[in-house]
């Protein structure tokens, strides 16, 4: 049984540009650019338990600023270390628009520390705001304009009527 199937972009043997990976094992689908078989810059994870990551992977590990969005709705926007591996400053908002924004450290499967400062929402709030819980939604994603970018400039396309 294959671990893992990949779709995109290969340059000498290694994927290299865009590509899918759905990563049966761990149960993450990963949409994302890639660099001599690593995954390297923007792009998305998928898990199959419900969470949704952006961000920014340097060396096949999701570092820097990002999104994670839970399963709950629960929405962190901060710095990460790695996959539900929250580390630095940011800021978390409960699927009730309640917010924790300061320094946060540990895993969000496991148990976290946090510093910083709780402000519960109030009613006005949310019915501003609504259900849209990150402004940066999307935005950390890979460009639709770089996608499948160097499998389409290999193979050209004629069209035959008869």
């Amino acid at each position: 049984m294959a671990a893992s199937v990949y779709i995109g972009e290969w340059v000498s043997d290694k994927k290299h540009g865009y590509g899918i990976m759905d990563d049966v094992m761990k149960g993450e689908k990963y949409m994302w650019m890639w660099q001599d078989d690593v995954r390297q810059g923007s792009g998305i994870v998928v898990t199959l338990d419900g969470m949704y990551f952006e961000g920014n992977f340097t060396n096949d590990k999701l570092t820097g600023f990002g999104l994670m969005m839970t399963y709950d709705n629960s929405c962190y926007e901060g710095e990460f270390a790695g996959i539900t591996q929250l580390q630095g400053k940011g800021k978390l908002r409960m699927p009730n628009l309640d917010t924790i924004e300061g320094m946060f450290s540990g895993s969000w499967n496991e148990g976290l520390k946090i510093n910083g400062v709780f402000k519960k929402a109030e009613y006005t709030d949310s019915k501003k705001t609504g259900h849209r819980l990150s402004q940066i939604f999307g935005t950390m994603a890979v460009p639709a304009n770089q996608k499948w970018e160097g499998m389409f400039q290999q193979s050209s396309v004629s069209m035959y009527s008869g």
